[in-house]
């Protein structure tokens, strides 16, 4: 599912987009992905109680449009923004934490980049918008805080 989520993203010009200077987000699409997901469903669903169809035909349109909300958190969870002296990042829920590139412990460069900051995980999805631009800053960032070491890999 990962491989064809990505393929469609490539497909509609989602790599073409360009990072704000500062900020890391997932593309907008993935959310539009998922709303469009979620509403098709739903309408079926809603239909469904209209023309008086069993109530579970009703029940599995439900289920079906709920494969959309990952997309929609997923998109909405991804929001960092960063600067000479610290990194913002921001839940789903509004929740901000800041860290200071002196709190970085290790870092972990998979297909998804995580790095850990004391008993935090900070998550940068492969799709991101920024992501490697937002590496790439910590890992200069922290060299100059910790005299040219650089960040300890997991």
């Amino acid at each position: 599912m990962y491989y064809f989520i990505k393929f469609v993203l490539e497909l509609i010009g989602v790599s073409a987009q360009k990072p704000a200077k500062g900020k890391v987000i997932l593309p907008i699409s993935i959310g539009i992905f998922g709303i469009i997901i979620s509403s098709v469903f739903m309408v079926w669903a809603v239909i469904t109680i209209f023309l008086n169809e069993p109530i579970g035909n009703t029940i599995c349109w439900f289920v079906c449009a709920c494969t959309g909300i990952p997309f929609i958190i997923g998109y909405c969870n991804c929001r960092i923004s960063y600067n000479e002296e610290c990194f913002t990042v921001k839940n789903f829920f509004g929740v901000r934490r800041t860290f200071t590139y002196e709190q970085i412990t290790a870092i972990s460069m998979r297909k998804d980049s995580t790095i850990y900051i004391g008993k935090y995980k900070v998550r940068i999805d492969e799709l991101a918008v920024g992501g490697t631009e937002f590496l790439t800053f910590i890992e200069k960032n922290y060299r100059k805080r910790h005299r040219g070491k650089s960040i300890p890999r997991k």
